[in-house]
Parts: C-alpha cells; structure tokens; sequence
C-alpha cells in the first residue's frame, strides 16, 4: 500500500483523516491501520469543514498541477517538477520554515535564484550528522578490532594451481579447478573442472587442492601444480582413486578470513 511507503520514509502517524471515502474506511484498510496503531477520524458526511486540512491540501495540489501537466495528463514535466519543488521551499502561513526545511534541515535548489546561504544545512540538523558520522566511525572501528583478532592474510595463489572451490549454497568444497589469473586482490579467475567455465572467486572461497601421486622415487604427495622437474624426468603414474577421496575428505582446512 501507499501508506506503507510513507509510514517508512516519515515515520508512523498516530491520527489519520479522511472524507469517508470507501478506499479508507474498509475492512481491509481499518485492519491494516490498527496493525500499524493508527487512529482514524472520519469527517461529518457533506461538512468539508470538518477535514479541513485534508481539503485544504487538496486544493494546494489542484493548483499546483493545474496548467504545469503535460499532454495526455502526464505530470512528467520540468514545469510540474518546478511547481513542486518551489512549494517545498515555501513556509505555510504561520510558520517560519518551509516543508523542505523541516524535513531536510535547509532548502531546496529550485529554479527560482536565492541566496545560497538558504542551501546550507542548519546547525542543528549539521551537528545531527556529525554525531551520526561519530557513532558510525566508532562502530566500524570496533567491528574491525574484532576482526582482527582472528583474522590473518591467506596465502596467495599463483597462476597454474589448483584449488577446491567453496560451494555457498550448500557450504561444500565440491568443486574443483585451476587458477588462471589474479584480477585483483585476494581475487582469482578460476576455470573449473568439466565444464571448462570461468568464475572470478574470492581467496577465501578457494582451497589448494592436495594432488597424491605415487611416483617411482617414492614420492606419493605434492600441493597445488606440479613443480618443475629437476634432472632427468621421472615417470609417474596416478594414485588409486580411493587414495585421492580418502585425502580430500579428510584434508584439513585452510584458515580463511
């Protein structure tokens, strides 16, 4: 509903009033009222006067879109938008500041030329800000304390390696692939196994993948990409493929951020 969005941006009233029109008096929109603990008033039938600010508004508007709506009725027009905004800069009769002053702590920038000093924040609405920027500054300060008392930088990885992959939905390390570059920091273009894709993953979602290899010097383990060969090439030959589940499964983790 309309309302909704309102009470969101503005704030919740605690009285609404209206003519009685059926669109607020119904089952459905009396109930929706009571959930957000709004009273409503309704006016005496034909007694304008009875809901006076309601038609007073009313009539403001009539005014003001009156003569600024484009062809077919559209009120996307720079002249509607105009006439809105200069009402927003002007204060009602009796009262020292504008809507837009109340609302934003000073005026708007219309097309009407005025003394720039108008578009500065007041000195309450500025000493509000601060103190919100405080509490923000020191909430992120102690947020990042607590961070660092855990936290520490991963390995970095190279071109060639490869990693198990960090599956979010169902926390699983199910995938596997070979890192291509670093696009930025502690960021990596990874192609994955099978389907030849490319995905762009964070260091922490990426696990350097243990290979077992029996080789004839007895050798039988080596992390990420094979290392150069020194000397006279060795043959080797794949580990049983038990043995490579049997070490998957159970490596231990690498710490993440």
């Amino acid at each position: 509903m309309v309302f909704r969005r309102w009470f969101k941006r503005f704030g919740i009233p605690e009285e609404l009033s209206c003519d009685g029109g059926t669109n607020l008096t119904s089952q459905e929109s009396r109930g929706f009222l009571d959930t957000w603990r709004v009273r409503l008033r309704v006016s005496s039938a034909h007694y304008p006067q009875s809901n006076g600010r309601a038609e007073a508004a009313v009539k403001c508007a009539k005014r003001l879109l009156r003569g600024n709506t484009g062809r077919n009725g559209s009120l996307d027009t720079d002249a509607a938008a105009w006439a809105i905004m200069q009402y927003l800069n002007t204060p009602p009769q009796g009262s020292e500041a504008s809507p837009a002053q109340l609302i934003t702590g000073r005026q708007l920038r219309d097309a009407i030329p005025v003394d720039t000093s108008l578009y500065e924040v007041s000195e309450r609405w500025a000493w509000l800000l601060r103190e919100r920027e405080r509490a923000m500054a020191r909430s992120g300060d102690s947020a990042a304390s607590r961070h660092d008392q855990t936290a520490h930088n991963l390995e970095p990885l190279t071109p060639g390696l490869r990693t198990r992959i960090l599956n979010p939905g169902s926390g699983r390390w199910d995938r596997a692939g070979t890192v291509l570059e670093t696009t930025a920091p502690r960021q990596y273009l990874v192609r994955l196994d099978g389907s030849g894709r490319t995905t762009i993953r964070n260091r922490r979602h990426l696990r350097l993948l243990t290979c077992v290899q029996a080789h004839d010097d007895g050798t039988t383990a080596m992390p990420g990409a094979t290392p150069p060969s020194q000397g006279r090439p060795q043959r080797h030959r794949q580990a049983p493929r038990h043995l490579l589940d049997y070490v998957l499964d159970n490596a231990t983790p690498q710490a993440t951020h």
